[in-house]
């Protein structure tokens, strides 16, 4: 993780930008963001879904880079321009809503649900394989609430059991 760490922070220059709109741009182009889409699309093409990144539209791009940065934040708004026409088309409480709605959780949450029987399946069939790293009574715990279908042990269910997957095809050992 430091070696990842460092990289990044050698590639970037976003503490060297000499502009906003030099740091706007430099934030489109970060690796992260790349591997992220990639992650995003790779689940919803499992759940059948084509993904689709507007914002991410080369002509979208050069649109709002060429912005004054009055219409991208203003008055504490950010995405200032959008809203603005947006309204035009959307219900006020949509186009000004202050909340962040991720559908990656709602992928989380479909996913889990796809997958509960084999999650537990794969676990329950490799506890041993889990015995020096994970707490055996903390592990039933965790799948006993993740059979009821508490979504706080989703995640951590979700861990274990793409963490044996990957080691089963790389054929590795804890």
């Amino acid at each position: 993780v430091d070696e990842r760490w460092d990289e990044y922070k050698r590639q970037s220059t976003l503490g060297y930008c000499p502009s906003l709109r030099h740091a706007h741009a430099e934030r489109i182009v970060v690796p992260y963001l790349t591997a992220a889409i990639e992650r995003y699309n790779r689940i919803a093409s499992y759940c059948g879904i084509e993904a689709r990144q507007p914002f991410h539209d080369k002509r979208v791009i050069e649109h709002c880079l060429s912005l004054p940065w009055q219409q991208k934040a203003h008055n504490g708004w950010m995405k200032y321009g959008l809203r603005n026409v947006l309204q035009r088309v959307a219900p006020v409480e949509v186009a000004w809503r202050t909340e962040f709605d991720s559908i990656m959780w709602k992928f989380g949450t479909a996913w889990n649900e796809l997958n509960r029987q084999k999650n537990i399946a794969v676990i329950s069939n490799q506890r041993e394989r889990l015995a020096g790293v994970i707490e055996q009574k903390q592990l039933d715990q965790m799948l006993s609430r993740y059979e009821r279908g508490e979504t706080e042990a989703q995640q951590p269910i979700w861990n274990v059991a793409t963490l044996l997957n990957w080691l089963d095809r790389h054929q590795l050992e804890i």
